[in-house]
């Protein structure tokens, strides 16, 4: 009996270190997915800025 649990017990490890390794890729993929992201919205932001500076400065030549 000994024997079958050590046994069980080595492949509960085995399915528990497998399932880690998975949601671990897992994790990591979507780490980069959202910095991903992240880098997009701030470009974005960005160029929305550039774009609103850029308008302000010509309405603001117009009133001089």
């Amino acid at each position: 009996s000994t024997r079958s649990r050590n046994k069980a017990d080595e492949r509960f490890q085995k399915v528990i270190k497998e399932e880690y390794t998975v949601l671990k890729n897992r994790i990591a993929e979507e780490a980069k997915v959202r910095e991903a992201e992240d880098d997009e919205v701030v470009e974005t932001l960005t160029a929305y800025t550039k774009k609103l500076q850029s308008s302000l400065h010509i309405i603001n030549s117009m009133d001089t």
